[in-house]
């Protein structure tokens, strides 16, 4: 018999094998993905939660208190009932009190996150969000990070060699000429693209117009469209902070000393209403709202940032707010 009852075993473990295989080569991964979320997610959720409790000692000493008189009823309500119901018995003891109040604030406990999971449900049932993203959204945002880091490499080599960050370039009577981007060409291993434009003339100028045509894949958000402008150049998916490299005023990463590199935007991902990668007005301002048609955002309603001490990362609308008081 245990020989058949390990058989059974073994044609269970295998067939479970066999079923989860058919579901990842199917696609339907999601099906263990969520309890896994499920579960997994409370861990960072009461990591974020319970540091930002605050118990007012009012409402505590009102509920112990509640609590208190609470469990004393329960106690002389069921001496009282016992009493009349067993006189011969034993008198009711605390301990079976102590089990009724904790069965109560089970019942308590239970009905409060019934009550939750049924608004959650109907929540999740009737959003337009999805419950799992796209695990390539995800390879998406790790591609666009690198973009960004390799612009901010970029910055930091033009910097080396110029002593200024990367800065559009306008003639004397304030024309616009040549863009922050055009000035990363050379630390982004596109030096025969840069070789190509005739700084002395607009970035707009039929002799420039071949250098501009040409799409540049590291300032383009992977799998992000539109790829190109409205009026049909190549796209960027990044602008810049008009606060930082904005206007045509060299700066230093020692300008923000006082700010501190790590608190400063240098630019930013723009997926809406993309400029050209040439264009010398490539700034946004990130004083508007995150999103903002005009503003920064990236896709998904997330949006990352590089900053000037290397680092890129996802911000929100707080920290933004934070950033720039």
């Amino acid at each position: 018999m245990k020989k058949l009852s390990c058989a059974g075993y073994g044609c269970a473990g295998i067939t479970s094998a066999i079923v989860i295989l058919f579901l990842i080569c199917a696609g339907g991964m999601f099906i263990l993905e969520v309890p896994f979320y499920l579960v997994v997610g409370w861990v960072p959720f009461l990591g974020r939660v319970i540091p930002e409790i605050h118990p007012d000692p009012g409402t505590v000493a009102i509920a112990a208190v509640c609590f208190v008189a609470v469990t004393l009823g329960c106690h002389w309500f069921g001496r009282w009932l016992w009493g009349n119901l067993q006189p011969e018995s034993p008198p009711w003891r605390w301990r079976w009190t102590a089990r009724v109040v904790a069965v109560v604030v089970f019942l308590f406990v239970a009905g409060t996150a019934a009550v939750g999971i049924v608004h959650q449900s109907l929540w999740l049932a009737t959003s337009k969000e999805r419950l799992i993203e796209n695990p390539m959204r995800i390879n998406d945002r790790f591609g666009s990070a690198d973009n960004m880091k390799k612009m901010g490499v970029a910055a930091y080599d033009h910097t080396d060699k110029t002593t200024f960050l990367p800065t559009s370039t306008f003639t004397p009577d304030g024309r616009p000429m040549h863009s922050w981007q055009t000035a990363l060409l050379p630390y982004l291993e596109q030096n025969d693209l840069y070789s190509q434009f005739y700084l002395s003339k607009p970035w707009d100028h039929p002799d420039n117009r071949r250098a501009i045509n040409t799409p540049v894949k590291t300032f383009l958000y992977p799998g992000i469209e539109p790829f190109e402008t409205s009026s049909g150049l190549p796209a960027s998916h990044y602008s810049a902070n008009v606060l930082t490299i904005g206007g045509n005023r060299p700066r230093r990463f020692s300008d923000f000393v006082d700010k501190g590199t790590e608190n400063t935007i240098l630019f930013g991902e723009a997926v809406s209403n993309p400029r050209a990668w040439a264009d010398p007005l490539n700034w946004r301002d990130p004083r508007l709202p995150l999103g903002h048609p005009y503003g920064f955002g990236g896709p998904l309603g997330k949006t990352q940032f590089a900053f000037a001490d290397g680092s890129v990362r996802t911000v929100d609308p707080q920290e933004l707010a934070d950033l720039l008081k």
